[in-house]
Order: structure tokens, then sequence, then C-alpha cells
């Protein structure tokens, strides 16, 4: 029996532990945000994230981290997570569920400007292009633009007849590329295009990809 899944599709939030014991990040099946990181330390900081000024209702809410997909909380010491963790992870789905804002977008529409600076590393067929912000919560590889389809950055890098593979990970993308082409030739070219579409605010990955880990 399929269950016909509505168009707005629900969320569901895991709770994975952190190597930090006051931290456990509530993980949803699709993005909350989509380029920027947020990190609130009290109610007044979380003025831009209503989720988030919620939270801080919680009387053992030390610190709200929001990233690409998941709301991670750091607690005082006065509770202990198995206690809390079950209520906390309902009430984000609740919050989530109700479609309300995860960021209000006024905050976000705000363009940070954009740096992306290339680096070689020791594979000469490949270069690092390193990003003054985060682009994925794990690390995502793609070696043709079928592995690319639920992420829209690498497909669009695949345009490029020189581009063999991407490889994007924490706040940076990395090409390797075919011996037709030098770096000296292409990189200013990929690093302008990589910088102008997370400018832009175009997804780096999809939904999709977040259901495939």
């Amino acid at each position: 029996k399929k269950k016909k899944k509505d168009c707005m599709s629900t969320y569901t939030i895991s709770i994975e532990p952190t190597n930090n014991a006051s931290i456990v990040k509530f993980v949803a099946n699709s993005f909350l945000t989509r380029s920027n990181s947020y990190e609130f330390k009290n109610i007044d900081e979380a003025k831009p994230s209503p989720i988030a000024q919620q939270l801080f209702y919680l009387p053992f809410v030390k610190t709200v981290y929001i990233s690409q997909n998941f709301i991670a909380i750091e607690k005082y010491d006065i509770v202990t997570w198995e206690d809390v963790q079950n209520e906390v992870s309902e009430s984000i789905t609740e919050y989530l569920n109700s479609g309300k804002e995860v960021v209000t977008t006024t905050e976000t529409q705000k363009k940070v400007p954009v740096t992306v600076y290339a680096e070689s590393t020791p594979n000469p067929a490949a270069m690092k292009f390193v990003a003054n912000k985060p682009l994925a919560d794990g690390t995502f590889e793609f070696k043709n633009i079928d592995e690319a389809v639920h992420a829209p950055l690498a497909k669009a890098l695949f345009a490029f007849p020189f581009v063999k593979e991407v490889f994007i990970s924490a706040n940076y993308v990395s090409v390797l590329k075919y011996n037709m082409a030098e770096w000296q030739e292409i990189s200013m070219e990929l690093r302008e295009f990589i910088r102008k579409y997370i400018e832009d605010g175009k997804p780096v990955l999809s939904d999709e990809i977040l259901q495939k880990k």
C-alpha cells in the first residue's frame, strides 16, 4: 500500500548525537535553509528565526544552530538529552509541518558578498574552489552528470566540457578536469561561475539527495 504523498511534503526529524555530549542534531528530511548557517546564543539573537526563539523558551537551551537540513542544540547541564530530546524533536517537527518559516526571509535576502578562491591540490588534475560560506553538510562525489541529478551545482558544472568529476563538501567544490584544458585557461571562469551561482542563492543540492544518504 503506497501512501500518496500530498504536495506539502511532511517533515520528519531524526535525532543524531554529536561528539559533544551537550549538543544534539535534529536532522530533517528536507532543507531548512539554503545557503546560510545561523548560530543563536540567546532569544534576542534569535530574532530572525521564530523556531529558534521558540526553542529558547526551553530553560535548558543554551545555543541553537541552524544549517542545511538540521537544527543543532547545545544544552545546559540541568537536563540529560535522554529526558528531553523526544519532546524537542516533536516540537521542531510540529513547527516545520505548520508551514511557518525557519528563518524569516527579510533577513536572508541581504546578499552576503560571496568570495571564492582557487586552491591547487596534490592532484594536478584537481582544483579546489573554496567559498566563504558552507555549501554542504557531508561529502558528495559526482563522477558524471547522471550522478549529479540531485545536485544542481554539480550538474551545472558538468555543462563545461573539461569537467570530469565534481566533489562538494563543507565550504568547497573540487573539480577534476580532463587534460584537454589547462587550469590557467579555465580556473578564473570556473571560480566566477561558482561564485555567481552561490551568490544568486541557487541550490547546491536538492532535497532528494538527503534521502539517498
